[in-house]
């Protein structure tokens, strides 16, 4: 396997190993389920468990989020009702599958914690998700998109990571919901990418590290193809280049990418995209694509188009 190492020593990891506060980015595959199957089916909770225990150990604050959705026919279906229900079934649904789910990843590291001779509480929070709709135009079909602004009762998340609380939260990308001018939310039948999601999280608990966990060791630059190598580090600046000339083209890459370099450019610390399996490694600083604020360009990219980069 070749790796592209743009610099920077690895020997005590990125952040050093305690008083940081994490978000652990969850993608359905991590956990084993597909669409459709019972939340909660897949082998790797005890492992994910024992690495949350570990992170514990070393001093980290921690926070979950995951990917796992449910059916996505019965979204479409639900979807469909809005107009009736003002999207109220699609939002009942969506915090269903939050709380199924949460309860599966709560109760994993609970028991790990517990073997470990580890007391620490972990709760569950179902999630509203503050977000502003868009007409996505550039499908056969226009329709409304929905991009995440911040986390509701993000306050509260803090406060428990603070006190030592495992927070499960933000499962499957929250419920979407949309700011009215009086204070109230509205319901908005809508999924949200959740490598956005994540990214959203991790700013509005203040995380120093957000942790994106897949079933590849990182990402590769080109078109993903084996000869491309693993890039193991390099700096907002440089991912916007790859970003710009088209690298990372499979979507679910650029997305995390690009959670990433808004992450940090937001205030973080650092952001890593790895395998699940290697999570200890990767907080040592000897696994995962690393992304980190040098040479950071000066404008947020948030919410606008990618250009010049490379150039300034």
């Amino acid at each position: 396997m070749s790796v592209i190492d743009t610099g920077g020593s690895s020997e005590d990891g990125i952040l050093g190993r305690s008083g940081r506060r994490a978000v652990l980015s969850l993608g359905r595959e991590v956990v084993g389920l597909q669409d459709g199957e019972a939340p909660g089916g897949g082998a790797n909770l005890r492992l994910l468990g024992q690495q949350v225990v570990d992170m514990l150990k070393a001093g980290y604050q921690v926070v979950v989020t995951h990917d796992i959705r449910g059916d996505g026919g019965m979204a479409d279906r639900l979807r469909g009702r809005s107009a009736r229900d003002g999207g109220a079934a699609f939002g009942m649904w969506l915090a269903g599958v939050q709380g199924i789910a949460g309860y599966r990843l709560q109760q994993a590291i609970h028991n790990q914690m517990a073997l470990a001779k580890l007391t620490r509480p972990v709760v569950t929070v179902v999630t509203l998700l503050a977000v502003r709709t868009v007409e996505d135009s550039g499908r056969a079909r226009p329709r409304i998109t929905a991009e995440p602004l911040r986390v509701v009762n993000s306050r509260m998340m803090r406060l428990l990571a603070e006190g030592g609380v495992v927070v499960v939260a933000a499962g499957g990308g929250g419920v979407p919901v949309v700011p009215r001018a009086d204070g109230t939310l509205q319901n908005v039948a809508e999924m949200v990418d959740h490598d956005l999601v994540a990214e959203c999280l991790a700013s509005s608990v203040g995380a120093n590290l957000l942790v994106i966990l897949t079933n590849t060791p990182g990402v590769r630059p080109g078109h993903g193809a084996p000869k491309d190598g693993f890039i193991r580090r390099m700096s907002v600046q440089e991912a916007v280049c790859y970003l710009e000339e088209g690298a990372f083209s499979a979507r679910g890459s650029r997305q995390k990418v690009l959670s990433c370099i808004r992450f940090i450019e937001g205030g973080g610390e650092a952001a890593v995209i790895t395998q699940w399996s290697r999570l200890s490694e990767t907080l040592a600083g000897r696994a995962g694509t690393w992304i980190v604020p040098e040479g950071c360009a000066k404008r947020a990219i948030v919410n606008q188009e990618l250009g010049g980069a490379c150039d300034e």
